[in-house]
């Protein structure tokens, strides 16, 4: 058994596809989590303070919040990657693994894909870092990585909270009616706009509802097929925009749709880019091969154009001076390291990535260091096949171990769902010395894999979550002239309003 295992995790492995997927993920969900941290930032009083706005936390951590997302912003662009997840996955730990007075699901999700960032392969396309190995000669042939990287983040994020939250919706009158997402989106304290229209659509609500249930439960079984990949892409990501757009979680939402990009067919991203690419170009780049190191900089040019913008063009004589200058598409020259920054101008992404290190005052050094050469971020890996071949093996290895790990600490974290603990009852497996015993261990394994892969139990919009709630609560501040002011928790057509949304939404209403 453990063999066939191995058999399979090892074919994964091999099997090589585009990393692009993985790039897009990557900037999309690690902006998404740029947007938490920095709601988390301009919340802070209220989160940290011991009394909001007048009695201050013991400990300023504000500066800490700052580096956090200025690591997040490396993880965007790819630069110094590694590094960057691993600081960032030890902020997670600390500024919200450990949280206990409220549940807030999106966090659980950023534990397990944080934790995963740091060993996946998520800087090999759209990145800095990769710029940086293929024009040092690093890798430049192996830009594909195993599939594995992509079906490890859907596993971990997507499929094992759908996996346990069935073992909840089934005992739930309210999804085994069809109005699960009937019922939430019918309380306006749970609502940001008023659905009346949909909700008034029997069907069409109930079809919903049925549609989640039947989805959540297949998906575990589906989501690593070909073949279904492009329809559950759809379904997932339709599912989560409506959550999106009805609920005050809109990082939940946006921040799954980001994962939900690592099931985009490889070839939907092939077909964009075709679709977009420039048929003449902006600017074009000549290398003068009498220079030294203008194949360094004709390396740099091609591997950065995007879109056809830039053309490169190779020169023998003339220009003698140069290594390498460009002309735009009005005949204007730039020559020499000017010419480089042109060349990253014409892709978004390091133009992008170039405005942020001007605002930061760093442009110039970078220019300075890619021009000069001086980047020394990766070194090839020496040795011949037989030594991959132990490497993979290893891998195989490890990352077998790994996943039968996190699999049983899922099954684990399921034998507290409702489903499993009515069985219990009924059995009587509670009330045993073995029961007990199993019992209290496995409470103490499913803290550990809360706080550290966000591996835990997901009772999303359970009735308890709704029964009692025939009243809602407005609040306003009398100022000191008597004057009165509404607050934004609740607006006074009962809706979420803007100091309630995300993680502050889930503390304040339940």
């Amino acid at each position: 058994m453990l063999s066939r295992l191995q058999k399979f995790i090892g074919a994964l492995l091999e099997k090589k596809v585009d990393p692009t997927g993985l790039g897009v993920f990557r900037i999309l969900y690690a902006t998404v989590l740029l947007c938490e941290v920095g709601q988390m930032f301009f919340f802070k009083e209220l989160i940290f303070d011991k009394i909001p706005f007048i009695e201050s936390a013991d400990i300023d951590l504000r500066f800490a919040l700052i580096i956090w997302m200025l690591v997040i912003v490396m993880i965007i662009f790819g630069f110094y990657t590694r590094i960057a997840t691993i600081l960032n996955y030890a902020f997670s730990v600390v500024f919200i693994a450990t949280i206990k007075t409220y549940e807030y699901h999106m966090f659980y999700v950023y534990m397990g894909v944080n934790f995963l960032l740091i060993f996946t392969s998520i800087s090999n396309a759209l990145s800095i870092d990769n710029l940086i190995k293929l024009i040092s000669g690093v890798n430049r042939d192996g830009r594909q990585v195993s599939i594995l990287n992509y079906h490890v983040f859907i596993l971990l994020a997507i499929a094992f909270v759908y996996f346990d939250s069935v073992f909840y919706k089934t005992m739930s009158p309210t999804w085994m009616g069809g109005l699960g997402m009937w019922r939430p989106a019918s309380l306006p304290h749970f609502t940001h706009i008023d659905g009346s229209l949909l909700l008034n659509t029997r069907w069409l609500v109930m079809g919903l509802g049925y549609l989640t249930l039947i989805f959540e439960t297949v998906f575990i079984f589906t989501f690593f097929r070909k073949k279904w990949r492009g329809s559950l892409f759809l379904i997932g990501v339709g599912l989560h925009f409506g959550i999106f757009l009805e609920f005050p979680i809109p990082w939940f939402g946006l921040g799954v749709m980001s994962i939900y990009m690592l099931m985009v067919p490889f070839s939907w991203w092939q077909y964009i880019s075709r679709k977009i690419r420039l048929k003449a170009p902006k600017l074009t780049f000549y290398c003068n091969h009498s220079i030294e190191r203008s194949n360094y900089y004709e390396s740099i040019a091609s591997q950065i154009s995007s879109f056809g913008k830039v053309r490169v063009e190779l020169i023998t004589d003339g220009e003698k001076d140069y290594g390498c200058f460009a002309l735009d598409n009005k005949g204007k020259k730039f020559v020499g390291q000017e010419a480089l920054e042109k060349v990253l101008n014409c892709n978004l992404f390091t133009f992008v990535f170039l405005r942020f290190l001007n605002l930061i005052g760093a442009k110039e050094v970078f220019l300075k260091a890619l021009y000069d050469g001086d980047f020394k971020l990766v070194r090839p890996i020496k040795g011949g096949n037989d030594w991959k071949r132990r490497v993979l093996s290893l891998k195989v290895v490890v990352v077998t171990c790994f996943l039968l790990i996190v699999s049983l600490l899922q099954v684990n974290v399921t034998y507290h769902s409702l489903l499993v603990k009515e069985l219990r009852e009924v059995s009587g497996v509670d009330e045993t010395t073995i029961g007990r015993v199993v019992n209290s261990v496995s409470l103490r394994v499913k803290y550990f894999s809360k706080v550290f892969f966000g591996i835990t139990n997901h009772p999303v919009f359970m009735d308890a979550h709704m029964d009692g709630y025939d009243h809602i609560y407005g609040v306003e501040a009398e100022l000191h002239n008597g004057d009165r002011l509404w607050l934004p928790i609740i607006d006074k057509e009962g809706h979420v309003d803007k100091y309630a949304y995300s993680f502050n939404w889930v503390k304040w209403t339940f």
